[in-house]
């Protein structure tokens, strides 16, 4: 599940920037624990699914590596790296003043989620910060996922969308939060269990009011969901009504993550 949702969220980050799917290549980098038996058969495994994928979505690896010495003896205390795969994708686009890019444009357009959603915490930023165990994540559709990037493409390449990122890490909280933090403007949302989850190969648009509603009509099967608006006041985020702490949201951000989560630097 994680190997795909990452070349999920690799191959979105390039088609909604407006990259056309031909034009995307992937790189992979594994990390794995090359004297551990169960390493292996984690690697064989990533190998198999990100395969699968790359010929179901015709989007081929043109380079990659397995870093195997994922061990190391630290005070007598041997450390093992996790099985994982790191996944880029490489696009290429004619004149990049038409790329699509993450910064909100204007007050009162509405920011839509596109894509399979997330229904559990597990693995999550969230998860961490509240304790939450769990090891089953949510993974992408792989049998669709051709059809979504071409559906993806489609209505990024129509002008209708005027800026979007992929939600990864953070889920649509983060992603909130980062277009308050760098556009100046503020946001109304108007769902609450839904900012939370992780929904990797899932993305958020930004479109006019009267295009949200044409997109939600002409892309059903991209599962639109209108997140909420674009407000005019700097900085103040509001979910459902009830105003957020900003300040303290910033302040949370500009924190390492282990003190954010633990609450210690150390």
């Amino acid at each position: 599940s994680a190997a795909a949702n990452a070349m999920m969220d690799a191959l979105v980050t390039q088609v909604v920037a407006g990259v056309s799917i031909e034009d995307i290549a992937l790189s992979d980098n594994f990390y794995t624990d090359g004297a551990d038996p169960v390493s292996l058969w984690y690697l064989q495994e990533q190998v198999e699914v990100i395969t699968r994928l790359a010929l179901q979505t015709k989007t081929p690896f043109i380079v990659g590596k397995d870093s195997s010495a994922g061990r190391g003896t630290f005070g007598g205390v041997t450390v093992k790296v996790p099985p994982s795969v790191c996944i880029t994708a490489l696009g290429k686009k004619s004149d990049v003043h038409r790329l699509v890019l993450h910064q909100w444009r204007e007050p009162g357009n509405k920011l839509v989620s596109l894509g399979p959603r997330a229904t559990r915490l597990d693995g999550s930023i969230l998860s961490s910060a509240l304790g939450i165990t769990g090891t089953s994540l949510d993974r992408f559709p792989v049998k669709e996922a051709r059809k979504y990037l071409e559906q993806l493409s489609a209505l990024i390449q129509s002008g209708t969308v005027v800026s979007a990122v992929p939600v990864n890490r953070g889920g649509l909280f983060l992603r909130l939060f980062e277009g308050i933090e760098t556009s100046g403007f503020g946001f109304q949302a108007e769902v609450l269990e839904e900012l939370f989850a992780e929904s990797l190969g899932s993305v958020l648009v930004e479109v006019s009011p009267e295009n949200a509603v044409k997109l939600c009509e002409r892309f059903s099967d991209l599962s639109p969901l209108i997140v909420g608006s674009i407000s005019s006041t700097d900085g103040v985020f509001s979910v459902q009504g009830q105003e957020l702490d900003f300040g303290k949201l910033r302040a949370a951000w500009l924190k390492t993550f282990k003190e954010t989560v633990y609450g210690t630097a150390a």
